[in-house]
């Protein structure tokens, strides 16, 4: 791996949403959610996609198997102070902030960083 890859910091967050608040986090229909959830997590990776050039990977996967809704979000970044960026920034905790006044988790999200260790990216 080169010193590029082993700089680069990747963080999965598993969040399971409330199934009427679903709409409320993402803007298209899905496996369990509706359009009003997926609103907000989409204008804000459009947001993280415009302003973080050192976000490398910002994605969220939707659990099909799961009994409630679950999803999985995938973030690479060039370093570690990239992720602190990201992690500080406003607009991040506004979302959260939203998200916690709207009562949108059914638990506390958890979340897990490393380094990638083995595996490609195409």
């Amino acid at each position: 791996m080169s010193s590029t890859e082993t700089s680069k910091v990747e963080l999965i967050a598993v969040v399971t949403i409330k199934p009427d608040k679903v709409e409320r986090v993402l803007k298209y229909p899905s496996y369990h959610i509706s359009a009003e959830v997926k609103a907000l997590t989409t204008t804000f990776i459009d947001f993280v996609k415009a302003q973080e050039p050192d976000t490398l990977n910002f994605y969220m996967v939707e659990e099909v198997d799961a009994t409630e809704p679950r999803f999985i979000m995938v973030e690479s970044y060039k370093d570690q102070a990239s992720m602190e960026a990201h992690s500080a920034s406003s607009n991040l905790k506004t979302l959260f902030a939203t998200f916690e006044e709207e009562k949108v988790f059914m638990s506390a999200p958890q979340q897990y960083v490393g380094k990638k260790v083995a595996g490609f990216t195409r």
